[in-house]
């Protein structure tokens, strides 16, 4: 008989030199084998129980899965900010606290592991991946390596491993050239997408994201380290 999953764990990170705190979820793989870590990024307006299929098989493959909510982007911002908060949500500041929140998930996985307290022994610091979807693919190509018209210190996230991105998007100008943007990724990276794949922000300025272009994505990583998964339909 298949083994009963744990159930996910909620609990609240805070970044104290940020001030910030995020709610997170956890998924811990059953038994005491040592196993690699999945960090999850939520899409506009999400929360961390984006991803929540995703992240139920991934801990059954053997994964700890980690669900992060980014607050300014979530559930909660747009409760509270009505219309306004779609267009808060999308400024670049935005993407830049959503990159520091990876890297402090990932230093905060680091520490506890280092400390070795309760089950965190068993996480494998060389085997931690990142995913995303839509809003959360872009948070993930950022720490992947995407490049960008302006300089981003920082952005890129070198504990991860592998990189996974649902719903993937270039840039929305169309003046920098795909292997531009993507080339500099050097680490597997796997690219999600579909024929009714759309655009939310359609006509929010820059041009609409179709699924070609999402598709694109691909055409601009490395060869080798590249795969695309499309749905058609």
């Amino acid at each position: 008989a298949r083994a009963r999953s744990l159930p996910a764990e909620d609990e609240t990170w805070t970044d104290g030199a940020r001030g910030r705190g995020l709610p997170m979820r956890l998924r811990w793989t059953d038994g005491a084998s040592p196993c690699g870590a999945i960090v999850h990024s939520h899409g506009l307006g999400g929360s961390r129980d984006g991803g929540d299929a995703w992240g139920g098989a991934w801990r059954d493959a053997g994964f700890l899965v980690l669900h992060v909510q980014h607050p300014g982007s979530d559930t909660d911002a747009f409760r509270e900010g009505g219309l306004g908060a779609l267009r808060d949500a999308t400024r670049p500041e935005q993407l830049v606290a959503r990159v520091a929140d990876m890297h402090f998930v990932i230093d905060e996985i680091e520490r506890r592991v280092r400390a070795g307290v309760g089950p965190w022994s068993r996480v494998r610091l060389d085997a931690i991946g990142a995913s995303g979807h839509s809003y959360g693919a872009v948070t993930v190509q950022a720490i992947a390596g995407k490049r960008y018209p302006v300089a981003t210190p920082g952005f890129v996230e070198p504990r991860c491993r592998a990189f996974v991105a649902f719903s993937p998007s270039p840039d929305r100008s169309g003046k920098v050239p795909l292997a531009q943007q993507f080339g500099a990724i050097d680490r597997p990276f796997l690219a999600i997408t579909g024929s009714l794949d759309g655009d939310p922000l359609r006509g929010r300025g820059g041009a609409e994201l179709t699924p070609d272009s999402r598709a694109s994505v691909y055409d601009g990583l490395p060869a080798g380290r590249r795969a695309l998964l499309w749905l058609d339909g």
